[in-house]
């Protein structure tokens, strides 16, 4: 999982303008899923 307030921030700035101006983005998506398991994983 990555660590910093930053990068959460700057991808979900990033999926929302993307999806606001409808481009695709499957790896930005990707990152923020894979996180979100990380995390998930990591507190077990």
């Amino acid at each position: 999982a990555y660590s910093g307030r930053c990068i959460p921030k700057d991808l979900a700035i990033l999926q929302k303008r993307a999806k606001r101006l409808r481009i695709k983005c499957p790896i930005i998506n990707s990152i923020s899923k894979s996180n979100k398991i990380q995390i998930l994983r990591d507190k077990k």
